[in-house]
């Protein structure tokens, strides 16, 4: 899976993923160095990055010539920057989408740190990463524990170097973890080998199987009367355009309430009404006399697949779940059953063929690969929900948060998803650029969008 990433990171292909959270009291900039110092002590991943071994292109090595290591320095102003900013809104979400965190750099890990501080005296932290690393539940952890060690801090002298190898290695394991696709969770059956082979070398074959399906249900598309959603042209670059939508901690209880109601979880609830906005509101953009099929996909957390551990496991512990889905058509809650019966299977009754798939990534050569990452076929959506942020009782909390990330080659649009008890619900959706192009009358598409997005996740109470 790493090669993956690295290639992703060394082409340039997906500038990060964020996590950002205003805390209830502020900081400076002594008080942070001091808190990143204790915590990278116990957080060794922390001080990781790749570093390329050999001269030869990554085409002839495919990324096999690369090492995990513990960098020998960090220095406090390498890693954090505090910037003033008139307003906190959307266009900070835009600036911090072109960043970019690279590997094969000496004494820098692969995350970074802005602060972004208002007139008002308020404070927005903002943790960038590469993916290669982390996800989005390692970048709210990294965030509780700097609430925490910001709480208990007793020292607020500046330190220049947060980490120091030589200063700092009595409190360091002896080795990195081993990779944790090295868990048998990771491990595809043969059988997933020999169909995932068959796919590829009788993909004529595979197409019948999927035609028969869609005979046998109404939840699989005819993608001869209904093509999969595509703008017409390939985008072969990264740029993200994002918005926000919040939910009151109060509107936020109401729709739970509705979802437990229904059998539901939030995720699919908020995945079908996002399709029905971008059918309603996007597509007829690029429709040419038909409705569109869809290809979503959800993402599912493997930490709890993953043998019991007394403390939080950083690292990027995730996978997605594909739907490749009809025209809504009015049925909205039928789709919400549908994809919430799926999770189910995958996630209650460990099903895992989506998180083996991730497995079957090392068997595939660079040539097999690197077409996925590389070619800008994108998927339509990508729901992303990280859940509710729980801290225990101390003097720094989070009282808002927001978890962002770039659409990069895959997908057209994503809805990344987080609350916190003060805050509420943060949807954040982010989208390929050109729909900021798109105008309904003199209103631009993308704010009609959002609008409609919020109030159907409330229209349904």
């Amino acid at each position: 899976l790493e090669r993956v990433f690295l290639c992703r990171n060394v082409e340039s292909l997906y500038p990060n993923f964020n996590v950002i959270a205003k805390f209830n009291v502020a900081f400076n900039p002594s008080q942070l160095s001091n808190a990143l110092t204790r915590i990278l002590r116990q957080r060794i991943w922390l001080t990781y990055n790749f570093y390329k071994l050999s001269e030869e292109d990554d085409s002839v090595t495919g990324y096999t010539d690369w090492e995990l290591r513990t960098v020998l320095k960090i220095r406090f102003d390498d890693v954090v920057s505090f910037e003033r900013v008139e307003v906190f809104n959307k266009e900070i979400f835009n600036r911090v989408s072109r960043l970019y965190v690279p590997v094969n750099v000496e004494n820098l890990p692969l995350w970074r740190i802005k602060v972004f501080e208002l007139p008002t005296g308020e404070q927005y932290l903002c943790i960038y990463f590469d993916h290669i690393l982390y996800d989005g539940l390692s970048g709210v952890q990294l965030h509780k524990e700097i609430c925490e060690e910001l709480s208990q801090l007793t020292d607020e002298k500046q330190v220049e170097y947060i980490f120091d190898l030589e200063r700092d290695y009595e409190y360091l394991p002896p080795y990195p973890d081993p990779p944790i696709e090295n868990n048998k969770v990771y491990k595809p059956a043969v059988t997933e080998l020999l169909v995932a082979k068959f796919t590829q070398l009788f993909p004529r074959v595979t197409k019948t199987f999927e035609y028969l399906s869609m005979l046998l249900s109404d939840m699989k598309p005819n993608c001869a009367k209904n093509p999969v959603f595509k703008t017409g042209k390939a985008v072969p670059v990264p740029d993200s355009k994002f918005a926000i939508a919040n939910l009151s901690s109060s509107q936020l209880e109401k729709v739970l309430h509705y979802c437990r109601s229904q059998g539901l979880t939030l995720t699919p609830y908020v995945q079908a009404i996002a399709m029905e906005c971008l059918e309603e509101i996007v597509f007829p953009h690029y429709a040419t006399g038909h409705k569109f099929s869809t290809e979503t996909a959800i993402a599912i957390d493997v930490r709890r697949y993953l043998p019991a551990q007394l403390e939080f496991n950083f690292g990027c512990n995730a996978t997605v779940q594909y739907f490749h889905l009809p025209p809504l058509s009015g049925c909205t809650q039928k789709f919400m059953r549908y994809v919430q019966a799926a999770l189910h299977k995958t996630i209650e009754k460990r099903k895992l063929g989506v998180i083996h798939a991730l497995g079957i990534i090392r068997y595939l050569s660079y040539e097999q690969f690197y077409p996925i990452v590389k070619k800008a076929v994108r998927h339509t959506l990508l729901i992303s929900n990280v859940g509710k942020v729980k801290q225990p009782e101390s003097t720094y909390q989070i009282q808002d948060i927001y978890f962002s990330q770039c659409i990069g080659l895959r997908y057209y649009m994503t809805v990344c998803m987080i609350s916190c008890s003060e805050g509420g619900l943060n949807a954040v959706v982010s989208y390929l650029p050109e729909f900021d192009d798109l105008y309904d009358g003199d209103r631009k598409t993308m704010d009609i969008f959002v609008e409609r997005f919020k109030q159907r996740l409330m229209g349904y109470l």
